[in-house]
């Protein structure tokens, strides 16, 4: 089932205002021409409401003729998946078309109702097309759609600007997967009309030649909103109606973006989308992410959810950080750099993080990075681990596969004096270093191996000695 969006509450409530007006004329009015004339405008307002909210609230499928090459099911899903070689455009339009002239056929006496009338509004768009380089502007001037979803678009390397202008307010959720050739060329205008979806919730977006993402590529942007003070009985639904001076700010809370190509996240790249709660940032690049510029996941507004930034899989390095990298997120951070290539955990890029938020969390993936411990920069982790041991998550040394937090620091206290210094890695608790206690280990285990084999030759000359007691004893029986 749709629903009725706020566009169309506005035209709804400047009919309701409309309605209350002629109510008060007609109280105030003795003429029994005036009377008829305010009675007739008040059936239609009343009328236009009804058909409004019916129009938006059952939407139908069209006929196959009408939607080829396209289809459409359960009047809810739009696919597009068939080979196309126009533009998308003349499909939606005789969509709108078709749905208008049903409704033209129950009121054939409104000449305006057209201009009233919210578009279509289905469930779902699937698009997969390989034959379409761009997507123009105004695509969805005719139709609107709640969740957008395009596929393989092989060709595809420009998105304008204003492409999603007449369903901006609708979408809730976007896809782009498969193979394409967006973020090549036109960067600024595919992010402009990313920012265009005020009302997404979710966006998972594989661009696969985008090689970085730019700072502020998500902004909040210029919204138009209708007036009801403005209103106007020759015309209700205009762009008269509209005014410039609001903005609108994104609520976008999960965010994924892929690419085969990338290499950088830019300064303040998602300042503007102070909602979002999970974002994942993966690279394909055959090495992995290279820079993280300072304040790169800075935002804007301090609140208090939790946000998970998902840096898995990227081939992270100590030299891919800026200093400031995490400092001002203002929100607790759960960070999962697992699956990297990180071979420390240096105070420079992370202790202001972690104090800065005592809910900021690291992830290090349980073995998943080569963390090598017998070095100087982890002591400060260590000496006050108290603090930081309910931080740092699965931090596991790479050659002894055992946990951080499980060394014991006292042999990390030359670092203060020596920051080259190679520290023994000793146990908590224990005596002996760790390599000691293998060595140990592994001389207990050769010195069992020894008694097993010295047990065996003393079992070997014993039963050789009763064997010739034996033989002896059959001997002296026999003679």
């Amino acid at each position: 089932m749709m629903y009725v969006k706020s566009d169309v509450s506005n035209v709804i409530f400047i009919h309701l205002v409309n309605i209350c007006t002629f109510r008060l004329k007609f109280s105030s009015s003795s003429s029994s021409s005036t009377t008829t004339l305010i009675n007739d405008e008040y059936s239609e307002s009343f009328y236009r409401i009804i058909m409004i909210v019916s129009a938006d609230m059952a939407v139908k499928c069209p006929s196959d003729r009408i939607l080829y090459p396209c289809k459409c099911h359960h009047n809810e899903h739009i696919i597009c998946t068939e080979s196309m070689t126009y533009s998308l455009l003349h499909v939606f339009r005789a969509i709108e078309q078709s749905m208008l002239s049903n409704i033209h056929y129950h009121l054939s006496s409104s000449t305006t109702i057209t201009n009233q009338m919210p578009k279509p509004l289905f469930n779902e768009l699937i698009l997969s097309n390989h034959y379409w380089n761009e997507l123009d502007d105004n695509l969805f001037q005719y139709v609107r759609f709640q969740r957008i979803i395009m596929y393989d678009m092989k060709s595809l390397i420009r998105i304008h600007s204003n492409v999603f202008n007449g369903t901006n307010n609708d979408v809730k959720y976007l896809e782009i997967k498969g193979e394409n050739k967006l973020g090549q060329k036109y960067i600024n205008q595919l992010f402009d009309a990313l920012s265009s979806l005020q009302m997404a919730r979710e966006m998972y977006l594989e661009l696969n030649q985008l090689d970085m993402i730019p700072s502020y590529a998500f902004r909040d942007i210029q919204m138009n909103y209708y007036n009801p003070s403005s209103f106007d009985q020759g015309n209700y639904y205009t762009e008269n109606l509209k005014i410039n001076n609001n903005r609108k700010r994104l609520r976008l809370e999960r965010l994924h973006i892929l690419s085969k190509s990338l290499t950088q996240i830019s300064s303040y790249a998602f300042y503007e989308l102070n909602s979002l709660r999970y974002i994942r940032i993966h690279s394909k690049h055959n090495d992995g992410l290279q820079r993280i510029s300072a304040h790169a996941f800075d935002l804007a507004q301090p609140l208090s959810h939790p946000l998970i930034i998902d840096l898995r899989k990227n081939q992270l390095k100590l030299s891919c950080f800026e200093l400031d990298t995490f400092q001002q997120v203002n929100r607790p951070v759960h960070l999962d750099l697992s699956e990297n290539n990180l071979t420390s955990i240096p105070q420079t890029i992370f202790e202001r993080f972690l104090n800065i938020d005592a809910k900021n969390t690291i992830n290090m993936g349980d073995g998943t990075n080569p963390l090598q411990c017998n070095d100087c920069s982890l002591y400060w982790l260590l000496k006050d681990r108290q603090i930081y041991s309910s931080q740092i998550h699965d931090a596991i040394c790479h050659s002894i596969n055992a946990n951080l937090w499980r060394l014991d620091e006292s042999t990390f206290r030359q670092c203060q004096q020596d920051q080259h210094y190679q520290p023994k890695l000793i146990f908590r608790n224990s005596a002996h270093s760790i390599h000691y206690q293998l060595s140990s280990s592994s001389m207990t285990t050769t010195m069992t191996k020894s008694t097993m084999t010295n047990t065996k030759q003393h079992y070997g000359h014993h039963h050789h000695y009763l064997t010739i007691l034996f033989s002896s004893f059959i001997m002296i029986l026999l003679i």
